[in-house]
């Protein structure tokens, strides 16, 4: 899931998905969800299906009090919207998985989520400007942090930015790395 092969993971959980809501294990519950949903969004192109799954998923997270749950339901409900135009949706729900990350000094999480905006919500709506200082923002915690997972989405937003600005040598300086760190993972 975390690595967007998202046929892989809804085939992961197909087996386990009856057994699992018997148990009433609410954050396993919600990882499914969150699964489910982001297989009906980036595989199927369901959008009201994903934003189902991915609502129930945010839904048993908070009833878990599971914050990590909270977090891949968020992002996962934020990027959603993105993709379906709804950009205002989608800032609140960067900015409440931001806060949760910044509130845990979660680095990582923190380079994930700014790189997101930059992505999905600043470059998406021709805000180039702010898509690269957010993802200078996302580099910045990236290295900090010092894990391949988090600086591959740090430099990716970053190179994409600075494509969209006509920077074609730092885009591809950037991608580049980004490719680096994505084969790390």
């Amino acid at each position: 899931y975390q690595l967007f092969d998202f046929v892989a993971a809804q085939e992961a959980i197909e087996p386990i998905v009856q057994k699992t809501n018997e148990t009433n294990d609410k954050k396993r519950i919600s990882q499914i969800h969150t699964i489910a949903g982001s297989y009906n969004f980036w595989v199927e192109e369901n959008i009201p299906t994903a934003f189902n799954n991915l609502n129930k998923a945010l839904l048993f997270a908070e009833e878990a009090n599971d914050i990590v749950s909270q977090f891949f339901a968020t992002m996962s409900i934020g990027q959603t919207y993105s993709y379906a135009g709804e950009f205002d949706r989608a800032f609140k729900c960067f900015e409440k998985v931001l806060k949760i990350n910044t509130s845990l000094n979660n680095l990582w999480g923190i380079s994930t989520v700014k790189s997101a905006i930059s992505y999905l919500f600043y470059i998406f709506q021709g805000k180039v400007t702010s898509g690269i200082e957010t993802s200078k923002e996302a580099i910045s915690f990236a290295e900090k942090s010092g894990d391949s997972y988090s600086l591959s989405g740090a430099y990716l937003s970053y190179g994409i930015s600075n494509f969209y600005e006509g920077s074609f040598d730092k885009s591809m300086f950037f991608l580049s790395k980004a490719i680096v760190h994505c084969e790390r993972i």
